[in-house]
């Protein structure tokens, strides 16, 4: 006769109850009072009959025979039992099967019951637990949810509001550098404009004045330079070093077109004064003129403007018709009529008129009035122009 043996791990719940699962799966099986104590006493040390003494005893009540089997049944289809028990020897003409059908419709409600319950099900209390701990954290984790999305948001919108500020007060100061620079562009315009009529009724003068100064006794007459560009001036230079204090005025005279860009600003002369523009918002680039940055942003202007002023054809045509070359890799303009010898004393500079490290004066650093266009050793210039027109016999 067969001696069941139990298979599987259990544990208690509640009530009497317990669960079990075969020990090769993850399903659970709620088990009953008798059934639990059934499958417990299932130790491969008891057939059958005792089986149902022993059970009778645990339990305290009377046991039948079908009863146990029924449940030693369900436990062999649950895989709770190393192998299925055969039927009472009674009943050996009787199919398994049948013989269950005979047990009492209350047993067999009750073995029902304690049986068939699944484990989901049967653990109602605890699912419950679980499932509200878990609708909890997912609640929670809503509202985390919720609340970073908020978090986010509420960044972007300041980031917007921000970058918007900044895109504004570039703007504004774009248009503000805008107008300083059309408003000092016209301010040049007209200083120009008034400074030409003036050169213009000077030189208008001077034509008409012959340039003949009294010789003494000792000074012997010569015609002036024919090989120089002012050959068309009737003039003599006296040779008496004593007489070297006309020396500017003679230059003057005679170079008359020289000094149409020198010793001007250069918004006197609208060729250079729109190249000179042109350098200024090079160097700037849609930024602002600052107390930190104007030396930097001054230092650029210079840099953009030499290379702009070789490449401008209508200042570099300025330069030439008042008598000034560039020489082949050189941005610096020279004199073209005093020999080779000479030219680099006779090299052009600019001068900043205001000091910048007065007040608020580095506000006007860029402007064109305040660029004087020089002899950067004007002595030294104004010699060799005397010398060239007229050599010391």
């Amino acid at each position: 006769m067969d001696r069941p043996l139990r298979s599987g791990i259990s544990e208690s719940v509640i009530d009497g109850f317990m669960r079990a699962r075969p020990g090769s799966s993850e399903n659970w099986f709620l088990l009953d009072s008798f059934t639990g104590a059934v499958w417990q006493h299932c130790d491969g040390s008891r057939e059958l009959p005792a089986l149902v003494v022993a059970l009778a005893e645990a339990m305290q009540r009377p046991v039948a025979t079908e009863e146990v089997f029924r449940a030693l049944d369900y436990l062999a289809d649950a895989g709770l039992l190393l192998s299925r028990a055969s039927p009472p020897i009674g009943e050996v003409d009787v199919g398994r099967r049948a013989l269950l059908s005979r047990v009492t419709p209350t047993i067999a409600a009750v073995a029902t019951l304690g049986l068939y319950s699944p484990m989901v099900g049967a653990d109602e209390s605890s699912n419950k637990e679980y499932d509200r701990k878990e609708d909890s954290r997912k609640s929670d984790n809503r509202e985390s949810n919720r609340k970073e999305s908020n978090r986010k948001d509420d960044k972007r919108e300041s980031d917007q509001k921000f970058n918007k500020r900044e895109d504004d007060r570039r703007e504004d100061n774009r248009k503000h550098s805008e107008e300083v620079h059309d408003k000092s562009a016209e301010d040049d315009r007209k200083e120009s404009t008034r400074k030409d009529d003036e050169h213009h009724e000077q030189d208008t003068k001077n034509t008409r004045r012959k340039v003949t100064p009294s010789p003494s006794p000792t000074q012997t007459e010569r015609p002036a330079n024919t090989d120089s560009p002012s050959s068309a001036v009737n003039a003599k230079r006296p040779a008496s070093k004593d007489m070297r204090p006309n020396r500017d005025y003679w230059v003057r005279a005679v170079y008359a077109r020289v000094f149409d860009v020198v010793d001007r600003s250069i918004a006197e002369c609208p060729e250079i004064a729109s190249v000179w523009h042109q350098a200024v918002l090079g160097a700037l680039q849609g930024s602002t003129l600052t107390a930190q940055n104007y030396r930097q942003v001054y230092a650029s202007v210079g840099d953009n403007f030499g290379r702009f002023l070789l490449a401008d054809g209508p200042s570099r045509a300025r330069f030439k018709n008042s008598g000034f070359e560039f020489q082949s890799g050189s941005i610096v303009p020279v004199l073209s009529f005093v020999p080779d010898t000479s030219k680099q004393v006779t090299a052009l500079t600019l001068r900043l008129t205001v000091d910048p490290g007065i007040g608020d004066n580095w506000r006007y650093i860029l402007s064109a009035k305040y660029q004087r266009i020089e002899f950067e050793n004007a002595e030294a210039a104004m010699n060799v122009m005397y010398d060239t027109f007229t050599p010391r016999q």
